[in-house]
């Protein structure tokens, strides 16, 4: 026994493998995911394991989309151990919240957090890469051993009230997701002499483009500011381009 306290990533995606991959040197990591595809054959940081050993764990993180989140909670509850603390990673703060707290309560203890990186922006490693943090019903104790590990990764802690995180993403992830596959779909990697605004702006769109059209549609699907940045953008740019000669 290592003496680690066990830990459940539930949704085994470009996301969920790399955050188990880096929780696995602090804790003892399970790993599930209902497509079994996913969890191949000589993972050696986590052990493959059934939805019920992983839902009875200290800590559970869901890495699962979240257009799933709600009926994943709803389907599952009567599973959850009632030591369990589970922590989102969700995007998009607003909804998450209001399910958690509709769901959990008196149920399990549970956090919200946002890593603000993935397995590109992290690549090089974690460390002074930030991450979102909101207590939810937890215990000091069991919020502060999260923490905790958060600091020993030397990620930068933010302490975000889940209406100003869901505002800024707004701008840091609808935006520049939005921009990124518009350019994507211009086939400007195609373009044979980059400049220099153009190489960053190729860059910016390559990033993009590596996340799923899942994650992108449920940005706009889910954050209560994403309408506002989707009318602001085509405003702008039609004045910009009703000001052409």
């Amino acid at each position: 026994m290592s003496g680690k306290k066990s830990l459940a990533v539930i949704g085994f995606g470009r996301f969920g493998s790399f955050w188990a991959k880096q929780l696995s040197a602090f804790f003892d990591v399970r790993i599930y995911d209902a497509d079994k595809s996913r969890l191949n054959a000589g993972i050696d940081f986590a052990k493959n394991t059934s939805l019920e050993e992983a839902l009875a764990s200290d800590f559970v993180y869901l890495t699962i989309p979240i257009r799933q989140i709600e009926n994943f909670l709803k389907e599952n509850l009567n599973l959850i151990g009632e030591n369990t603390v589970l922590i989102d990673a969700a995007s998009i703060k607003t909804p998450v919240v209001g399910w958690f707290e509709k769901y959990l309560k008196g149920v399990c203890e549970f956090m919200f957090t946002h890593p603000l990186f993935g397995p590109d922006s992290g690549a090089e490693g974690l460390s002074g890469l930030s991450i979102a943090v909101q207590p939810g019903e937890i215990s000091y104790s069991r919020y502060k051993y999260v923490i905790d590990i958060f600091e020993q990764m030397k990620l930068n802690i933010l302490a975000l009230p889940y209406e100003e995180h869901d505002y800024l993403m707004a701008y840091n992830l609808n935006l520049i997701h939005l921009l990124g596959r518009t350019l994507d779909g211009m086939g400007i990697s195609k373009i044979p002499l980059k400049m220099n605004a153009l190489t960053y702006l190729n860059g910016m769109s390559k990033y993009v483009v590596n996340d799923s059209k899942t994650l992108f549609e449920d940005f706009f699907r889910f954050n209560p500011h994403a309408e506002k940045i989707k009318k602001d953008f085509v405003e702008n740019l039609n004045k910009i381009l009703s000001e052409l000669p």
